[in-house]
């Protein structure tokens, strides 16, 4: 009997998701509907191998195992020849290993894409649904060829935001630091310099100190505890899926750093998107795997929220409009690609 994977909203209002056997997606939507629950999605899970003793990949070898792969495949070489060629001309050892790794298990009768999502622990959802996509059509090196370039813009992207963050850190850093120095040891050597003397200036002193001290701590709690919540938080978030998506809600809404985010967020989705329809799936299926390309569990609710529209006829640009998780230029970009056909 076919497994799958349901997300719906309960009675409540909370998002909950299940892994049920069924005989078909019909008798998921009654399951659904007789709990008196809203149906968001259903994914039909595949068997796959235990991951158990599969690594975790770091995103720089990711990123030029993908380069090495799409190079190679363009070249016209099978998937199993380019995994060769890359376990020698790689130089790095952690590319190497995990050719070897996947070649392995081709050998042993897997598809590339089972190989790949074996072996490859922490494989994003937009690598693995276009690999997929790449070997059903056929055309596994064009896809390489585009998850490239989006593996490019997206560390554009992630260096471009760390730039701009060094700088604001190292002066947080260093005005801290610099806070606790003077507190701890230059006001406390004056106080005593100043004892010596008596009169109002060693009383005035010990009050600069005693405020210094003071406000010098308190930024110290208070940096601890922004560290500490941060922690907690980013815990709780891979965990809890509904709350994950309340403080990703809050996060695209900080300006300038909610922008960032939303920014990349749209930009995994469109691509996903882009590559997904390109290689002849369906605007259901394809919503559906571009929903587990993005990050941001707001925007993929959204983009859930958006598939069950177009399945009731509503128009992609209308849904989108509707969610709440897309800004207006978005929506209306797309509106004019359906008025345009492109």
């Amino acid at each position: 009997m076919p497994s799958y994977e349901v997300k719906y909203r309960d009675k409540s209002g909370s998002i909950r998701k299940a892994n049920l056997y069924r005989q078909n997606e019909g008798e998921l939507r009654e399951y659904v509907a007789s709990r008196s629950s809203e149906l968001i999605s259903i994914k039909t899970l595949e068997k796959r191998r235990d991951r158990s003793t599969s690594k975790r990949t770091s995103r720089v070898c990711l990123h030029e195992f993908t380069a090495l792969l799409s190079m190679l495949l363009s070249s016209s070489l099978s998937a199993r020849d380019a995994l060769a060629v890359v376990q020698q001309v790689a130089e790095r050892k952690d590319v190497q290993l995990l050719s070897r790794r996947v070649l392995d298990c081709i050998d042993k009768g897997s598809s590339f894409q089972e190989a790949l999502v074996s072996e490859i622990a922490d494989i994003p959802p937009v690598d693995e649904g276009l690999v997929k996509i790449g070997g059903r059509t056929g055309e596994l090196a064009q896809v390489y060829g585009r998850l490239t370039g989006f593996l490019d813009e997206q560390k554009k992207i992630r260096d471009a935001f760390s730039g701009a963050m060094i700088y604001p850190i190292i002066i947080l850093v260093v005005v801290v630091g610099g806070m606790i120095g003077l507190s701890v040891y230059a006001l406390p050597k004056l106080l005593a310099i100043f004892s010596e003397l008596g009169g109002a200036a060693r009383d005035n002193l010990a009050r600069s100190l005693a405020n210094a001290q003071a406000v010098s701590y308190a930024v110290g709690i208070l940096f601890f505890t922004v560290v500490v919540a941060y922690i907690c938080i980013s815990a709780i978030r891979k965990k809890n899926e509904a709350f994950a998506q309340k403080i990703d809600k809050v996060v695209i809404r900080i300006p300038l750093i909610g922008d960032i985010f939303a920014l990349r967020s749209m930009l995994d989705f469109t691509f996903a998107m882009e590559s997904l329809t390109k290689g002849g799936i369906s605007l259901d299926e394809a919503l559906l795997e571009a929903s587990g390309a993005v990050s941001n569990q707001f925007i993929a609710e959204g983009i859930l929220r958006v598939r069950e529209a177009v399945r009731k006829g509503s128009a992609l640009s209308t849904a989108c409009s509707s969610s709440g998780a897309f800004k207006p230029d978005v929506s209306q970009w797309i509106a004019g690609g359906e008025r345009t056909g492109h």
